[in-house]
């Protein structure tokens, strides 16, 4: 799985989004497996943090954004989950699946 914690900083923001945020979110949409191993993880580690509450934006998959709020409710977490909606899906040809 690519982690873009830490990544990119030399890069402007769309750059940014454009090569490292929306191929991960079009990955974590098209595989639910996959969304699951990172959503487990991120929810574990803001757990491990201390974080008991937290919000969070998905991707624009209805399935995974669903299974994000599950997860965080199983693992115990009061979570405010956001379904990701853009006007700019234009830049991205990875959201054209």
């Amino acid at each position: 799985m690519m982690i873009v914690l830490g990544l990119g900083l030399d890069r402007g923001l769309l750059d940014w989004l454009q090569h490292y945020t929306f191929p991960l979110e079009a990955d974590l949409s098209r595989d639910p497996g996959h969304a699951r191993v990172a959503y487990e993880r991120v929810v574990e580690t803001t757990l491990s943090y201390g974080t008991t509450s937290a919000a969070y934006f998905a991707t624009i998959g209805r399935e995974t954004t669903e299974l994000l709020c599950d997860i965080a409710e199983n693992m115990g977490q009061r979570a405010l989950v956001g379904k990701v909606t853009q006007m700019r899906v234009y830049l991205s040809k990875a959201y054209l699946f």
